[in-house]
């Protein structure tokens, strides 16, 4: 939750209007409403890495560590970065790389009922498919499906709520849209002509509360029936 910088109301993460005076959040709230990636898969990172010489793999683990941070925000844990995942996995001959991997698993398994999903595959089950699996060499691969696999599922139920988060705010802005008088929304130059004397003769819809013409049978801005 943060605060409306207008109004200092509450928001929600990831809200792009606020609720009480419709004001578009900033870039922050803006970055975490973006759809996230649903398609990881081993081939996919395989066939790129090869094609880039390695330069994939490690985009995909910063886009990896961002994501899972991003799903799993306020669980009170953070997956280290394509950075430190390096620097660390170098100093621990390479140990560190599926410890990450091992954590990354527990941390996805304990946010899963939050979007209402199960995932049976926790840290030690990757870390001995990391491990043991290596002796007949698809293990490691085995390990990153199940790892991607689930962090695709947890990546399309928040983009589910990101979605509807959306429409949520689409509906508030179009309901103060509604609300606003029409002399609000017209130009200055044309707000200086006093009321009774705008073109033709006008009355308030009893809906919306908007001027419209005393002939008018149907309200152009609620569709109210007069």
């Amino acid at each position: 939750m943060a605060l409306c910088t207008n109004c200092n109301s509450s928001v929600e993460q990831g809200t792009l209007f606020c609720e009480k005076c419709v004001k578009k959040m900033d870039v922050f709230f803006a970055k975490e409403g973006k759809m996230l990636d649903e398609q990881r898969g081993v081939g996919k990172f395989i066939i790129f890495s090869i094609l880039t010489f390695g330069i994939y793999s490690l985009y995909s683990q910063y886009t990896l560590a961002r994501d899972v941070n991003i799903i799993c925000e306020g669980d009170g844990k953070k997956t280290a970065g394509l950075f430190k995942s390096i620097l660390l996995t170098i100093v621990t001959f390479g140990i560190y790389g599926v410890v990450w991997q091992g954590l990354l698993a527990d941390r996805l398994k304990d946010n899963a009922p939050r979007y209402g999903l199960a995932f049976k595959e926790d840290g030690l089950t990757i870390v001995l498919w990391d491990v043991l699996g290596a002796f007949i060499i698809v293990g490691p691969f085995i390990a990153m499906h199940k790892i991607l696999k689930n962090v695709n599922d947890l990546a399309r139920e928040y983009n589910k709520a990101m979605h509807n988060k959306i429409l949520k705010n689409v509906n508030a802005l179009a309901r103060e849209y509604n609300k606003t008088p029409l002399q609000e929304l017209l130009p200055d130059e044309y707000n200086k002509t006093p009321p009774q004397e705008l073109p033709g003769e006008y009355k308030k819809c009893p809906s919306c509360g908007v001027d419209i013409k005393t002939d008018a049978i149907v309200c152009k801005h609620c569709w109210a029936s007069l």
